[in-house]
């Protein structure tokens, strides 16, 4: 089936480039017979070189040149196509060729402002932060990508905006390859902002459970639950969507105090009590039949769901009430009254929220974004059923009123503050408007705390694997950031929180001696050879060289760590191991699979120091890779003649190689059914 097969076998190209160098790769083209190739050239998806190419049969030279972005890591692709055949290619999978080239040199800070109308990113450069802005749209939240910067800080974004799978990647770039990230505070950050519960909240400083100590007033929560067909799908752990939308309603109860009340519904075609409304103290005794409802078939009847939960709720005298419905947004059938009952029970103080499983774009999404729009309550959807325990958290948080603090406080700084920066008085802040109530960890140290009786962090960080985190809990740019902003120590402050989430330069000469690393990337891994910096750096060479001045550390102490993000853009890290292959040179060999980008990283156990190699991936899966001149055929041709096998074309020929043998064939159950019958006839 590959008979007259374009391909790409290799791509010649640096793995990195020093500030400014330009780009010259080499694609080597294999080629069946005489043709014209069309080919294209992008970087990062932009169109960088177009056009046609005559090329005799065998392989041939494409050379591309380019002076990739000033920061970071540039993906290319090269791609082939004959551009007279009107045949298609029998293995298009190596027709295109994908390449990853890391810039050197200091890394910038990237900052994903709350709007473009910040004000923060021009507070920063102001304060001498070398910054780089981006949209959560213009991310790229692989740790190949997050390797350009030297840390993140996020103003007042909601956690929706990055996804589970790139906020999973920002925590793992952090503890495992030595990121910063920093975050501030305001509606759409912390717990408002739907961090509780994600792969984030586990590495700040801070925690942003709904602690029942700092709860003002009770509240009464309902929660209708879609057990259609739909939920029996099942998900990552064996386990289904219904499993975690029992395991999301369960965490919601254990987020309530005492003398909340809670009830849950189960709902298809009708609403099925399964907890009645009672005190959240008597609902824990319930939370094993919680747990065990079960899908059962059918649509949710949204109608039946809004009427039960509502009509409970209002029987209740609680000062705050809240009814949450969850449903499959391609499933959720017959809205009927239920908008028009939503906004009577908001008037009456009830809200009402809808949390769909799926997109806004599915069929019945309109239903829940308008009984959410109707009750005055959160909407929102995923397609990830792992994602539903954090936004049940997220809706309760919102419905309780009480993570965000609004009124004036004032700062009150800690011996930590130096810590941070020695340039911020430990006095005289004036107060900020407000700031999002958070819970500082054992792990975490305070710099700054509110004099109000929350004494809550305001300013906190903490180191986190190789990485580090920082908090500012106030909202940096907006209206309640108070007469804090205007103060003229907030610069310094800000971009104290920044120079800490950046951490040390890599490239700076004053920074941790880190071995020289020489990386090659092969047809199947990346293979990495490590040097004492003031030794010779020939591979080939088998002669120990002697260091000419005592060196600092030795080659043993480091480890090595990679970030290996799948296809998917799951990120999961390894520890791979260094082996001794000549008397000055560690090496390891890290295997490559299919689509799979891996970023090494080399860290330091004794100074906590890290650095990041270049990442890399293969141009293709492997098993697409052309045979190279009949050396698979001769490889097995060679096997078949040392077992004393036939070498064989067509598998089918097998079956006509077989020997011929008698099979026995056992008569004795058709003779007892004979002798059966035979009775039956004499009867």
């Amino acid at each position: 089936p590959r008979a007259g097969d374009t391909a790409i076998v290799r791509v010649d190209a640096p793995l990195r480039l020093r500030p400014g160098e330009p780009l010259l790769a080499t694609a080597w083209v294999s080629s069946p017979a005489p043709q014209t190739l069309a080919y294209a050239f992008h970087r990062d998806r932009e169109l960088v070189a177009r056009g046609t190419r005559a090329v005799p049969a065998g392989l041939s030279p494409i050379s591309f040149r380019d002076l990739p972005r000033p920061e970071g890591v540039s993906a290319y692709t090269v791609a082939v196509a004959p551009a007279e055949s009107e045949e298609a290619d029998p293995v298009p999978e190596n027709d295109a060729a994908r390449f990853l080239v890391s810039r050197e040199g200091a890394k910038p800070l990237l900052v994903v402002p709350a709007s473009e109308k910040s004000g923060l990113p021009a507070l920063l450069r102001g304060a001498g932060v070398a910054l780089e802005t981006r949209t959560p749209a213009e991310l790229d939240l692989s740790p190949a990508a997050l390797a350009a910067w030297s840390g993140v800080l996020v103003e007042n974004r909601r956690a929706d905006d990055f996804g589970p799978v790139g906020l999973a990647n920002v925590a793992a770039w952090v503890r495992d390859a030595g990121g910063g990230l920093a975050l501030t505070g305001g509606r759409n950050a912390f717990g408002p902002g739907g961090w509780h519960k994600s792969p984030v909240e586990d590495i700040l400083p801070v925690s942003l459970e709904l602690r029942r100590e700092h709860r003002k007033f009770p509240m009464a929560i309902a929660v209708a639950l879609d057990r259609s067909g739909s939920m029996t799908m099942p998900v990552d752990g064996g386990r289904t969507k219904m499993d975690l939308a029992d395991q999301a309603t369960a965490e919601v109860l254990d987020m309530l105090a005492d003398d909340d009340r809670i009830a849950v519904w189960a709902v298809d075609t009708a609403a099925h009590l399964v907890v009645p409304m009672q005190s959240a103290s008597s609902a824990r005794a319930e939370r094993k039949r919680i747990l065990s409802i079960e899908s059962m078939g059918g649509g949710i009847d949204v109608e039946a769901a809004v009427t039960a939960a509502l009509a409970a709720l209002r029987a209740s005298d609680a000062p705050i009430r809240h009814l949450v419905v969850f449903a499959d947004a391609a499933d959720a059938e017959n809205p009927g009254l239920s908008f028009e009952m939503a906004r009577a029970a908001r008037d009456a103080g009830i809200t009402v929220s809808a949390i769909g499983l799926g997109t806004d774009h599915d069929s019945d999404s309109r239903v829940l974004i308008d009984l959410a729009d109707a009750g005055g309550g959160l909407c929102a959807f995923t397609e990830d059923a792992g994602e539903l325990p954090r936004l049940f958290a997220q809706d309760t948080m919102l419905a309780a009123r009480d993570v965000m603090v609004t009124n004036p406080t004032i700062p009150r700084f800690t011996a930590a503050l130096p810590q941070l920066s020695s340039r911020l008085p430990l006095s005289g802040a004036p107060a900020v408007g407000g700031y999002d109530l958070t819970y500082l960890r054992p792990e975490g140290t305070a710099a700054a705390v509110t004099t109000d009786e929350n004494e809550a962090p305001l300013v906190a960080f903490r180191p986190v694997g190789a990485g580090r985190t920082a908090v500012f809990t106030g909202e940096a740019d907006g209206d309640l950031a108070g007469p804090f902003a205007r103060w003229e120590h907030a610069p310094e402050l800000h971009a104290a929180l920044a120079r800490f989430a950046a951490g040390a330069s890599e490239s700076s000469p004053a920074g941790p001696a880190f071995p020289l690393a020489i990386p090659t990337l092969t047809s199947t891994s990346l293979d990495l050879d490590l040097y004492p910096p003031n030794l010779p750096t020939s591979s080939t060479s088998s002669t120990p060289s002697t260091p000419s001045t005592p060196l600092p550390f030795t080659l043993s102490t480091f480890n090595l760590t990679i970030l290996r993000t799948s296809s998917s853009g799951r990120t999961h890290s390894e520890r791979v191991p260094l082996e001794w292959t000549a008397p000055d040179r560690l090496s390891a060999s890290i295997p490559l699979h299919g689509g799979d980008t891996v970023l090494p990283v080399l860290s330091d156990p004794a100074t906590g120091a890290t650095r990041t190699l270049p990442p890399a991936r293969l141009p293709y899966s492997p098993e697409y890779a052309p045979d190279p001149d009949g050396a698979g055929e001769a490889l097995l041709g060679s096997l078949a003649d040392l077992t004393g096998g036939q070498r064989l074309a067509d598998p089918a020929a097998v079956w006509a190689l077989l020997p011929r043998e008698p099979v026995p064939f056992e008569l004795a159950p058709f003779l007892y059914l004979l002798a059966a019958l035979l009775l039956l006839l004499d009867i």
